[in-house]
């Protein structure tokens, strides 16, 4: 092979760590996110709404529940292997958020209408509005990755990274509603409180493969940029239940279902950042440290049952709607 050759390939192959170190490395990582969904709306309040109208429903707002910012991590082990300098690792992502949101109507008169009743409640003088509402939604998310990767110097200032392995994930979510002060359309008050609740729980297992990249600066300093892509094959574990109490004190089961599937699930991931690499310690040891944005996309984790048709009781839809993860992250690497 001629020089020229040579001086080509070395510009595509990365030789690995500098250091010499056992292969092990350790990563922890904290984050901070929010996350968001579609499809949760939960009531709409109408302050203007009269109840004994039977022609006009008013101006106001859907109500749905929102999410706060909330801590998370990343605990990762992985080893390079001594030959070609290719990388296995295993990372475990930890989440949890909460999402929450109440109602209540101006005055005396109800204007919030329940979009989690039955519409078959109380017929045909069927639920009309309330006084108010509340939503509590607890959402919790465990992913597990494992994949071989290697890094590869295509200038002197940029790498690449290509990656692949599997991919496990849960995503479970609670949500529950509580309607209080029920009326129906003549004006009476029919339930002291009618209770929605649902369980949305997702496990799944599939292909992960993804591109990192890194551009260098100087001083140890550069920016990366990361995208991967997975398709998981798992089930939908689903509950559905809804009761009431009137305003004796009796109470009534009305919904309790169940709704188990199998079906596959795509994610998205995005990250960019800055990172800062140490010069080797002793020649056994070194210090990455990174933080950066990132961005989660879990495709139609809303699988949320609703009951659309008070003549065929049985008819119902389901949301379609997509869970998404944004925020900070700040990483330690430490390769031994």
């Amino acid at each position: 092979m001629s020089l020229k050759s040579l001086q080509r390939l070395s510009i595509f192959l990365l030789l690995g760590p500098i250091h010499k170190g056992t292969g092990l490395f350790v990563i922890g990582e904290w984050l901070y996110w929010q996350a968001n969904e579609n499809g949760l709306a939960y009531a709409i309040n109408n302050e203007d709404f009269e109840i004994l109208d039977d022609c006009i429903m008013g101006s106001g707002s859907v109500a749905q529940p929102s999410f706060d910012w909330y801590s998370g991590f990343r605990l990762g082990l992985g080893y390079s292997l001594p030959h070609d300098c290719w990388n296995i690792e295993s990372v475990w992502t930890w989440y949890q958020d909460q999402a929450t949101d109440a109602q209540t109507s101006p005055g005396s008169d109800p204007t919030i209408f329940p979009l989690f009743v039955r519409p078959n409640v109380y017929n045909p003088q069927a639920i009309a509005a309330c006084l108010s509402a509340k939503a509590n939604l607890f959402l919790h998310l465990n992913v597990i990755d494992l994949d071989i990767s290697r890094q590869c110097k295509i200038s002197k200032a940029l790498s690449l990274k290509p990656y692949a392995g599997l991919r496990t994930a849960w995503l479970n979510q609670s949500y529950d509603l509580e309607y209080q002060d029920l009326y129906d359309k003549t004006g009476e008050s029919v339930l002291e409180s009618y209770n929605t609740n649902i369980q949305n729980d997702y496990w799944g297992i599939g292909i992960l493969a993804g591109l990192g990249s890194q551009w260098d600066i100087k001083w140890g300093l550069s920016l990366f940029g990361d995208a991967a892509f997975s398709l998981l094959y798992g089930f939908f574990d689903n509950s559905y239940f809804e009761s009431f109490i009137t305003p004796v004190g009796n109470g009534a089961l009305v919904v309790a279902e169940d709704n188990s599937y199998r079906v596959s699930q795509a994610i998205t991931d995005l990250k960019i950042g800055i990172r800062w690499t140490s010069p080797p310690i002793k020649q056994r040891a070194q210090i990455v440290l990174q933080g950066g944005w990132e961005q989660h996309i879990y495709f139609s984790q809303n699988q949320i049952m609703r009951f659309v048709d008070s003549q065929n009781w049985g008819t119902f839809v389901q949301n379609q709607g997509d869970v998404t993860f944004q925020g900070w992250s700040a990483s330690l690497h430490l390769y031994f």
